[in-house]
């Protein structure tokens, strides 16, 4: 890879891609309509004769980000596609993808010269409805090929369909051959695409190998601001789930705001300080975080990211309908992303749409956390399934060291509805250490939540109350969660649960009118 970067950058010091031959197919006949919005995927870019993955995964993924950017059409988030490295019917992919138009390519070098080819394919009977190829005798301009192939595949879907035509400057950002690299190895770790084989690598170890790389690009070319952008989501997610160092915040911080300096519309930069502000040490500023996820997704209404941590946030602040709704538009554009589907089912059950909530489990149990499942069976009622479930679970063993503090609470709470108190009491002794949170992670909220009513289910109502408290200091300030769950019916009554509830309904009927 570092020999086809510096390859890279003569061109791109000479300004020059030589086009060496083009096809424009463009007959009488016309695309056929399926849908209002014109949907597409980018299928990742083959290599032939071996090699320059890398190389073909950063073509995929920048044509993906750069076809991001174009009103009126929505783009399959480059994860999702790339699930379909090795697939050859292109109808079934774009099935399951529910796109009606596909990009797909080639990349081949042969001694000093490197061949792109590529082409926008109509899905339903796979007739290419533009094709080119690009071609250099000594280097290839990775970063002029890709906006290329992005300009004319928009300017294609746009005399079809009318959508806006895309931004003429690419939104990579950098002319570094070095710096392209490391962001796609950082990218590559950051999206877990480096692990696609379960090599044991953990998702802390890939946020800390993600900014490492990231680190590099930045050190490579210090304007690369969609770079600086990745780097702060890294630190930011690690400051979130793994460890909460103030450098870590501080370097979030400044990597978001070189970000916006060097390109103030950096939908990316903008996710990263939602992400940022979002947490336990900044008090889960949910007003700023919706704030820049819209101001993002009005840059790039195709950031599947995005949508994810809209979603999130609506969630845990109880606007259920608007958590379905974002957690939808993030299935859509990325549907090999597990989070949306679990943080829909959790927004129904949060809700007490629990019938709802049974459908759908039906049809999605594969793709539901053990933790989500059992949290609907218990509100089912259904505690049986939900303790056998979560017996079996290693997210729910407290001797598995990485197990799910909010799991364990919820058997907990288990054991406490099926009067085997001894258990959960057992449960309680080995999370309470982890959700106390002397290190202030900001992830903890649902074991405080579901520690607080197994506590009340005990009828010690004085400790679940502080459990309760901190659980909504703790980023779930969820006023239907806390009024419907029925494992807090006890303290219905209690002058303080009461207090608590009133302050929660306030704040929600105000996010409601404002968020």
């Amino acid at each position: 890879m570092a020999a086809i970067a510096k390859v890279a950058a003569a061109v791109i010091a000479g300004g020059g891609l030589l086009l060496l031959g083009a096809v424009w197919t463009a007959g009488s006949w016309r695309l056929r309509a399926p849908e209002a919005i014109p949907s597409l995927a980018v299928l990742p870019f083959k290599t032939i004769g071996g090699g320059d993955e890398y190389f073909a995964d950063g073509i995929t993924e920048a044509v993906t980000t750069e076809l991001g950017r174009v009103g009126g059409l929505r783009v399959i988030a480059s994860n999702s596609a790339f699930a379909y490295r090795d697939s050859t019917a292109l109808s079934d992919v774009a099935r399951e993808l529910g796109v009606g138009l596909v990009v797909r390519g080639s990349v081949q070098r042969n001694g000093g010269t490197v061949r792109i080819d590529v082409s926008l394919v109509d899905a339903h009977d796979e007739r290419a409805l533009w094709s080119d190829f690009f071609s250099s005798r000594e280097v290839t301009d990775v970063l002029t090929v890709q906006n290329e192939i992005s300009r004319q595949v928009a300017m294609t879907i746009s005399k079809r369909f009318g959508v806006a035509s895309m931004e003429t400057s690419p939104s990579i950002g950098t002319r570094n051959p070095e710096a392209y690299e490391a962001y796609l190895r950082g990218l590559w770790h950051l999206k877990g695409r480096s692990s696609p084989r379960n090599d044991g690598a953990t998702a802390e170890t890939r946020r800390f190998e993600a900014i490492e790389e990231l680190q590099r690009a930045v050190t490579h070319d210090s304007n690369f601001a969609l770079a600086r952008a990745a780097l702060a989501s890294a630190y930011a997610q690690r400051f979130f789930y793994d460890a909460t160092e103030p450098s870590l915040e501080q370097q979030a911080f400044f990597e978001i705001k070189r970000a916006l300096a060097i390109n103030p519309n950096q939908a990316e930069a903008y996710l990263a300080r939602a992400q940022l502000s979002w947490t336990v040490a900044n008090e889960f500023h949910h007003e700023q975080a919706v704030g820049d996820l819209r101001h993002a997704l009005s840059i790039n209404p195709n950031l599947a990211e995005a949508y994810v941590e809209l979603g999130k946030v609506y969630y845990h602040i109880g606007l259920t309908d608007k958590a379905v709704d974002a957690n939808d538009q993030a299935h859509r554009l990325d549907p090999s992303d597990a989070k949306p589907s679990d943080r829909r089912l959790r927004a129904l059950i949060d809700d007490g749409r629990l019938e709802e909530f049974r459908r759908e489990l039906d049809g999605k149990a594969s793709r539901v956390a053990d933790y989500s499942r059992a949290d609907g069976l218990v509100a089912l009622g259904r505690l049986t399934e939900a303790l056998q479930l979560l017996s079996r679970s290693s997210s729910a063993d407290p001797k598995n060291p990485d197990a799910d503090a909010g799991a364990i609470a919820l058997r907990a709470v288990v054991y406490a509805r099926l009067t085997q108190f001894d258990d959960a009491e057992r449960m309680l002794s080995a999370v309470i250490p982890a959700a106390g949170n002397s290190t202030a992670l900001s992830h903890l909220h649902h074991a405080q939540f579901h520690i607080g009513s197994a506590l009340a289910l005990l009828g010690r109502y004085n400790e679940a109350l502080l459990w309760l408290n901190r659980a909504v200091n703790e980023g779930y300030p969820s006023y239907p969660r806390f009024s419907k769950d029925e494992s807090l019916a006890a303290l219905k009554g209690h002058a303080e649960f009461d207090a608590l509830l009133v302050r929660l309904r306030q704040d929600w009927e105000r996010w409601r009118k404002t968020l």
